[in-house]
């Protein structure tokens, strides 16, 4: 959606990171090549759906749900905008 908001942004004759600052989520990876390339934060994501599958695969073998609670670190990535 950042990359969407940073073409909206041009379309109206604004700046960035001049006028209006942006940063995205997810770190996708167009994002860097973008011009002012996009500033974002990045996530696990390949842990995140890792451990996602095999607590799902542990829902589906045992049949009982249980809460757990994790956190990620997620990691500041400066570039352009």
């Amino acid at each position: 959606m950042a990359l969407g908001v940073m073409k909206a942004i041009h379309d109206l004759g604004k700046k960035i990171p001049e006028d209006i600052r942006i940063l995205g989520h997810d770190d996708v990876t167009d994002a860097q090549y973008y011009s002012p390339s996009l500033s974002t934060i990045r996530i696990p994501k390949y842990r995140l759906g890792y451990e996602s599958a095999a607590e799902l695969v542990e829902l589906i073998k045992n049949r009982k749900a249980h809460e757990k609670y994790v956190t990620y670190r997620p990691e500041l990535i400066i570039r352009e905008s």
